[in-house]
């Protein structure tokens, strides 16, 4: 038996800032033991400016509180759960009209519990500059430079990344590039696996 609520708030404070909120939550047991296999809980707040009267420039500040134990795969015996909190800043500045300035800012700490084990308290740092160059009609390139540090391990990866833009309508893109690094630039990813090499990606705005 699966229960699963979703609930998100959007309050204009005035015409240049946003309070925006979100919360779900959900839980997973087995009906014939009352026994719970899987829930979690993800309650975030972000403050975004989108200045009217200055409309190169916009940024949002997000902090998000996700507890989560997922169900156990086949072979495991041990529960694994996890407590993370997540901050982030991104904001985006048009230099010119066709040279836009893009960077992001996410700071995780993340609890983790496997069974009767103590639990890893690990502290992770992501930093993303990138530029967007509108070169030729509707189609922009993009060069991104990244950084993800995680304390604990004393452990520190950085590189590029290009894309290839197309905008075909307004508001809407589909863009193809190459990551030359191996971790992602989610900053509620686990990096488990590697995310380098090319990729395809559709991006719309509203």
């Amino acid at each position: 038996v699966q229960f699963l609520t979703t609930n998100k708030l959007k309050l204009a404070l005035d015409p240049d800032f946003t309070l925006l909120g979100k919360f779900r939550y959900s839980n997973t047991q087995d009906d014939n033991t009352s026994e719970e296999l899987a829930f979690f809980t993800e309650a975030s707040v972000g403050l975004a400016y989108r200045p009217v009267h200055f409309d190169r420039f916009n940024a949002l500040a997000k902090y998000t509180f996700l507890d989560q134990m997922g169900p156990q795969e086949l072979g495991q015996v041990q529960s694994f759960t996890s407590e993370s909190d997540v901050a982030s800043v991104e904001w985006s500045l048009d230099i010119t009209r066709k040279l836009e300035w893009v960077d992001k800012i996410a700071f995780k700490r993340e609890t983790e519990l496997v069974g009767s084990l103590p639990s890893q308290t690990t502290h992770t740092l992501l930093w993303i500059n990138r530029l967007n160059y509108n070169f030729w009609r509707k189609f922009d390139l993009a060069v991104e430079y990244r950084i993800r540090s995680q304390q604990e391990a004393d452990d520190r990866k950085q590189g590029w990344l290009t894309e290839l833009m197309w905008r075909p309508v307004k508001h809407f893109g589909v863009g193809a590039g190459y990551n030359f690094t191996d971790f992602s630039d989610d900053e509620f990813a686990d990096n488990d696996y590697s995310s380098h090499g090319w990729f395809i990606r559709v991006q719309a705005t509203y």
